[in-house]
């Protein structure tokens, strides 16, 4: 039994087909290192450095006084993700970093104990029928969405497995400092934390005051991944101060 018996579901189906120690040598370093340079990633991987989401080292014997003689190093996998905006038809892109766990090893050595439910559709349509039942005079909803940004960066990873998170792009190396995205908890990982921060939040929009026969609160929260979404019903005094909460 762990701690997150009771906030997720059991999901350790004895996945794990290899041993950590089994996958780190010298030769996984030559076979599994990307060549991957190109501006874009350059530039993300300076941005990443700057928030302190990763240390960028110049070669692998600095990678190794930093995290231990036995590393692994995975693909670094770029990702351009197309965003449409309906406003003008126009569509934006914008780029990522993925690292490949799966071809270094690492993912086949990993055990993924719990799974992270996230709410259905119908959770956030019965929020909205459950606020708009209790509206009064004066009154009406607003639904808002919020975006949390550099989601999976947020969570750092444990000091003692970063040898097993290095990336290489062109003649340099990265060690990641956070959740990597691409690895197996990553989402769980964050998953944990947004669930936690929701709770949070959602307790600051229980107005006794407020309170109406079918709702307690004044807001209603689902979380989906890295996308809160809210309803917010009241007059628009109350609604623009829960959103300065």
């Amino acid at each position: 039994a762990t701690e997150l018996d009771g906030l997720w579901l059991i999901h350790d189906k004895g996945d794990r087909t290899e041993n950590p120690e089994d996958i780190m040598s010298d030769d996984c370093v030559e076979a599994w290192s990307s060549a991957l340079a190109t501006d874009t990633i350059t530039n993300l991987m300076a941005e990443y450095q700057n928030k302190k989401y990763m240390t960028i080292c110049d070669s692998i014997e600095q990678v190794k006084s930093k995290v231990g003689e036995d590393i692994v190093v995975s693909d670094l996998v770029e990702l351009i993700k197309a965003k449409f905006n309906p406003t003008d038809s126009s569509y934006s892109t914008k780029s990522r970093t993925v690292l490949n766990l799966k071809s270094s090893g690492v993912s086949a050595a990993t055990r993924l104990s719990h799974r992270a439910e996230l709410p259905r559709a119908t959770d956030a349509i019965g929020d909205a029928l459950d606020m708009m039942a209790d509206l009064v005079p004066g009154e009406f909803l607003m639904q808002v969405i919020a975006d949390v940004e550099d989601a999976f960066w947020i969570m750092p990873n444990r000091p003692d497995e970063r040898r097993f998170f290095i990336a290489k792009f062109g003649n340099k190396y990265a060690i990641l400092l956070r959740t990597a995205q691409g690895s197996r908890n990553a989402g769980l990982t964050f998953g944990t934390f947004i669930a936690l921060v929701g709770r949070c939040v959602q307790s600051l929009f229980v107005v006794p005051e407020f309170r109406r026969s079918r709702t307690l609160e004044e807001l209603r929260l689902q979380i989906y991944a890295d996308d809160p979404w809210g309803i917010i019903r009241g007059t628009q005094q109350r609604i623009n101060m829960s959103l300065c909460k």
